[in-house]
């Protein structure tokens, strides 16, 4: 037997069985195998009779005394009742809707029964629906951690458990491409007894390690993938930017705001690599409002003192036309650097429109240093002369970046890259999702920023956050609402943006103007909003998390935040971060959907944390790897992501680095190659 056996070729399996089996996409012995349970029952505590106790998970060994079938005439209910019996005493044990129990058990039979103790009455307890199992020396579903699958009709977990059992005792050959001896040098289970420990487990730390041996093949060939890719970009080369430091020191000193160490340092790494013929890989990671707009101009200014260009990509219209306006304004004094806009309903150079045909051209020719545009812009092939600095801001809005989408049609060297994030990522999960790259944080925020008052308020306190607002608003100041959804839907406790607009417009705000903001409406309508609010000339937006990403207006002073519990701390500090912006103090308020959620712990701790990155790592450990893989868009399509851990990352990471530098001793892992080199060609940030 091996990974490619038929499971029709199993005891027991008949047509249906295959059929239903079939459905959740087994058909060989390995798909089978690569079943894994979701999780386990702990019916590992064994116990005597006499010693049982109420709320007790136990398991015990019994002979059946007597038992019988029974129908609860008023309810239609049926039902089978024993009483079991070991040497110290008898219990009481019943099942619900399988009246065949009654038929199947024998009276005097040995068999052992797992659950939780209930009472029946004051002096009676009594087991209700305990799995049963007769007697045998190994058992598989009682009296250990019982492995618990998702499964469809006539596929069982008991099916499910016997014949995955059948598979471990009779399979021969187990494809590990890793030698027993280069598995124990790793620290690793061989793959037989990863596979063993996770549908039998003897213990919780060996569902821990075998999770971390299947975790490590998903990751390494993808960790190689990376690291191929880099290769392969560091031996084309990249453009050399001249580091003029008088120019860096000229630029700084006309800005209205002193830079702080954090930016400095910054600032410095950024133009070392950008200098150099490597191509630089760089994550410019810092808190909302830890000023990394400026970090990114010091070095596109670098970039065109040397001929050179860059192109920063935006993931919305909204956050792609701040940016120019920013660019604008910091290079004011600069007027040699050319700056151009280009997204799907708008482009301009230098402040004023142009037609988009005659703005490709000027970039094309050279004439446009710094061009700024949205996901569309990697639609134009031939824009640029020569690109020597692709900046991707909300880089995880992009997906896993990388350049060879770039290298054809637009030059012939791939550019510098770096990726933008105002949502910290762990150092880990930056190594899986970037490979080698280098990281710059952004620690310090720039002087006077005021921490943002931030409350879990109870909907009994709505109408006073209301008239709070209405403070604001008069006091000249501004307010964000935001909603989890957009439409209202049946039977659903959450907000939405619509339902909110015209209940705030017409009778909670009706004398101020309201604006209503969200992902699907019109870019023109988009514009219109977000530059009324802007100018003042809607004092409250509604809107949905649309606004999280890179959003400046600086006279909001409050934001309402509905729904709070379903948002991730990393989202609610995004949103938080809308406001804050300016020098007058700035408000959050937490709004949940029941009163239940009032103390989310969640919620708690964010009301007291305002580093970015301490709410990223408590993020992760709250939602796990496997979740924020997905959120993050990472362009791999783990099969177990729940498996993932910091403990994988890094040692596939570490295992894919010594693959590159030794190659020679990993002939062997043919299989994982073939991978890493496909993954490879499809690694591509579009």
């Amino acid at each position: 037997m091996n990974f490619s056996t038929k499971v029709t070729t199993l005891p027991k399996v008949g047509v249906k069985l295959a059929s239903a089996l079939k459905q959740l996409g087994i058909t060989t012995v390995g798909e089978l195998l690569y079943h894994f349970p979701y999780k386990y029952l702990d019916f590992s505590n064994t116990a005597q009779i006499s010693d049982l106790e109420e709320g007790q998970t136990v398991t015990i060994s019994a002979q059946v005394d007597k038992i019988k079938a029974q129908r609860a005439f008023k309810k239609g209910l049926s039902f089978s009742i024993a009483t079991v019996y070991d040497q110290t005493g008898s219990i009481e044990a019943v099942w619900f809707n399988q009246p065949y129990l009654a038929k199947s058990l024998k009276t005097e039979e040995q068999i052992y029964l797992a659950g939780t103790v209930t009472r029946k009455n004051s002096r009676q307890l009594q087991l209700v629906n305990p799995v049963v199992e007769k007697f045998s020396e190994q058992s598989l579903h009682t009296g250990r951690l019982v492995p618990v699958y998702h499964s469809i009709e006539l596929v069982y977990n008991k099916t499910l458990r016997n014949l995955i059992h059948h598979c471990l005792q009779n399979i021969t050959k187990w494809d590990d491409e890793f030698s027993s001896k280069k598995i124990k040098q790793l620290n690793l289970l061989g793959l037989s007894e990863a596979i063993k420990n996770l549908h039998f487990p003897e213990s919780w730390q060996d569902v821990e390690h075998g999770r971390l041996r299947i975790a490590f093949n998903e990751l390494l060939p993808q960790q190689l993938a990376v690291l191929i890719k880099e290769k392969a970009l560091r031996d084309a080369g990249s453009f050399e930017a001249k580091l003029d430091v008088e120019a860096i020191k000229t630029f700084v000193a006309k800005l209205p705001f002193t830079l702080t160490n954090s930016q400095k340092k910054a600032a410095w790494d950024i133009a070392n690599n950008i200098s150099q013929p490597v191509p630089m890989n760089r994550l410019l990671q810092g808190d909302v409002g830890s000023g990394k707009t400026v970090v990114i101009a010091i070095a596109a200014l670098l970039a065109s003192l040397s001929k050179l260009q860059t192109a920063i990509l935006a993931p919305t219209e909204i956050l792609a036309n701040q940016h120019y306006a920013t660019f604008l304004e910091l290079f004011r004094t600069f007027k040699k650097v050319k700056i151009g806009l280009i997204t799907r309903n708008s482009s301009s150079v230098d402040g004023s429109e142009t037609t988009k045909a005659e703005l490709l051209k000027k970039a094309k020719s050279g004439k446009i240093d710094v061009l700024i545009g949205t996901h569309s812009l990697l639609q134009e092939k031939n824009s640029f002369n020569k690109l020597a600095l692709l900046v991707i801001d909300e880089q995880h809005r992009f997906g896993v970046a990388q350049r060879s989408f770039l290298k054809e049609g637009y030059s012939n060297k791939p550019p510098h890259l770096l990726s933008v994030s105002a949502t910290p990522i762990p150092r880990t999960l930056a190594l899986s999702l970037y490979g080698n790259l280098q990281v710059s944080d952004l620690k310090q925020m720039p002087s006077g920023r005021k921490l943002v008052i931030t409350k879990v308020v109870p909907d009994l306190e709505r109408d006073k956050i209301y008239h709070f607002i209405s403070q604001q608003v008069q006091m000249g100041r501004q307010a964000f609402i935001v909603t989890p959804r957009v439409e209202d839907s049946e039977k659903s406790e959450l907000k939405a943006a619509k339902q909110e607009f015209e209940l705030l417009s017409k009778k909670v705000f009706p004398q101020y103007k309201v604006g209503l903001l969200y992902g699907k409406q019109k870019a023109k309508e988009k514009s219109e909003t977000t530059k009324l609010f802007a100018e003042n000339k809607i004092q409250i937006l509604v809107a949905t998390s649309v606004i999280e990403i890179g959003v400046d207006f600086p006279n909001a002073s409050v934001i309402i935040i509905e729904g709070a519990e379903r948002f991730g701390l990393a989202q609610l500090h995004q949103l938080r971060g809308r406001v804050g912006r300016g020098l007058s103090q700035s408000y959050c308020f937490l709004l949940t959907t029941t009163e239940s959620h009032q103390d989310n712990e969640r919620l708690q701790t964010f009301t007291k944390t305002f580093d970015g990155f301490k709410l990223a790592e408590d993020d992760l450990k709250q939602r796990g790897y496997g979740d924020l893989f997905g959120s993050m868009q990472s362009g791999f399509n783990f099969k177990f992501p729940k498996f993932i851990t910091e403990t994988a990352l890094l040692k596939s990471h570490e295992v894919a680095s010594e693959i590159m530098t030794h190659p020679e001793e990993y002939k062997g892992l043919k299989r994982t190659l073939k991978l890493a080199n496909e993954f490879a060609e499809d690694y591509h940030g579009e």
